[in-house]
């Protein structure tokens, strides 16, 4: 267990050449500001299984737990900025797991997210996605393009024409 870092740091120091690069690419700047704590490390199995864990048939060498507290969420792009997102993520027999999580975009409220990504070495990424919170339409409606949200959840939301309510 760590003392927790910035994120900044914590993003140096972070493995990433031992896992798959979209973590890297695609996940990591998605977030700023905040923190990050190491919750859990272990490590399994020969030196040359450790050094290939970007390779499925080495997956179950690792498994890393973190803790996440007041990041930010997509400070760069059009959508809603998500703020004071924590939570926990979990990577574990080749999954990716981010559970707990909560935070506050427009006048929304996310209580709770969970994601799991069920092979991180698979190029098409398939995931399974759980929400709950107190959700402004018209804040839906802004954060519809994100694609991280499920096609179906961003297509229904897309063609709401007045988004007023909860």
């Amino acid at each position: 267990q760590s003392a927790p870092l910035s994120l900044a740091m914590f993003k140096r120091l972070f493995p990433g050449p031992l896992l798959p690069q979209w973590l890297e690419t695609k996940l990591f700047p998605i977030f700023s500001n905040g923190s990050a704590q190491l919750a859990g490390l272990r490590l399994k199995g020969s030196l040359a299984k450790i050094g290939g864990l970007d390779r499925r048939e080495n997956a179950d060498a690792l498994t890393i737990r973190l803790r996440i507290k007041d990041l930010e969420a997509f400070t760069d792009v059009s959508m809603r900025p998500v703020s004071e997102v924590s939570g926990e993520i979990t990577v574990e027999d080749g999954q990716l797991l981010v559970s707990k999580v909560q935070g506050r975009f427009g006048s929304s409220k996310l209580d709770e997210l969970s994601l799991t990504f069920e092979d991180l070495y698979q190029s098409g990424q398939r995931y399974n996605f759980s929400v709950r919170g107190d959700f402004d339409l018209e804040d839906l409606k802004a954060q519809a393009p994100l694609e991280i949200i499920p096609h179906p959840i961003r297509e229904f939301v897309g063609h709401f024409t007045i988004a007023e309510g909860r």
